[in-house]
């Protein structure tokens, strides 16, 4: 369900461009894109200079649920509800700080001369 709310809570879907690129008669060319967290699909008619013609969306049974039930607000507060537990955030650039506040003056340290940040 997860990957559910966060289509709905981020305001946009992962799109993946699957397929060919069809050319119909009248010159207009269909593109279908598949959303990578949910599965939705999603069909443009474009012409060649770029300008959108139709868009039509498929959305799953479960996805079409959350619609229902959930605006985005409702969405973003289910997220922040289920967050994360310590064990799963391991990413090397986050990592959970407690009982320090961000510093609000300058940075103690000292660009180069070739711009890169020295200690």
């Amino acid at each position: 369900m997860r990957r559910y709310v966060l289509c709905r809570a981020l305001s946009t879907h992962a799109w993946d461009l699957i397929g060919a690129i069809v050319v119909l008669k009248d010159n207009a060319r269909r593109l279908t894109f598949v959303c990578a967290r949910c599965g939705s699909v999603r069909q443009d008619k474009w012409r060649p200079n770029g300008v959108q013609l139709t868009r039509s969306y498929r959305h799953d049974k479960l996805y079409r649920s959350l619609l229902n039930e959930h605006d985005r607000e409702g969405a973003r507060a289910l997220v922040v509800s289920e967050g994360k537990s310590r064990s799963e955030g391991n990413h090397p650039s986050l990592r959970l700080v407690q009982g320090k506040r961000a510093s609000r003056g300058k940075s103690k340290r000292k660009r180069s001369k070739d711009r890169r940040w020295v200690a």
